[in-house]
């Protein structure tokens, strides 16, 4: 699922093709937290999580995807973070039981303010890259990730 806001549709007709469902999140301006709870109310009632990705985090590969599924599978605890190279980072799961409080987040407020919450709730995994905390807010962000792959 891909929550869309600024841009929607230019970015709906790049996803045309992609195993992905659009939700539009009307309220984008108001910051993260709407875009989260517009994706949350979204997800499947037979789901027992989500994971949140961001979308100007073009690094995240699959294996840190998959480990992070694997790991809530097995962890038993209802979030999975990840830490690249001792960085908090992202992609997150949260299971089912959190989305209420995720929803009630406001603002520019994003799902980091739940992990922190209770660090004995967290499983983190860990990664020896910095790579996927990388994020593309600009266009200087872009050109400098192209300088870096060169």
């Amino acid at each position: 699922m891909v929550v869309l806001g600024h841009g929607a549709e230019a970015v709906a007709r790049e996803i045309t093709g992609f195993p992905a469902r659009a939700v539009l999140n009307p309220d984008y301006a108001s910051g993260m937290a709407s875009s989260l709870r517009v994706g949350l109310e979204a997800v499947s009632p037979e789901a027992e999580a989500a994971l949140i990705l961001l979308g100007d985090q073009p690094l995240v590969t699959p294996d840190v995807i998959n480990r992070i599924i694997r790991t809530f599978e097995t962890a038993g605890k209802p979030i999975v973070a990840p830490v690249y190279n001792g960085v908090q980072g992202n992609p997150v799961c949260f299971a089912r039981a959190l989305f209420p409080a995720l929803s009630a987040l406001s603002g520019d407020r994003g799902a980091k303010t739940i992990v922190g919450e209770d660090p004995s709730r967290v499983e983190w995994v860990t990664f020896e890259t910095d790579l996927p905390l990388k994020d593309l807010d600009v266009e200087e962000d872009y050109d400098a990730l192209r300088r870096y792959f060169s």
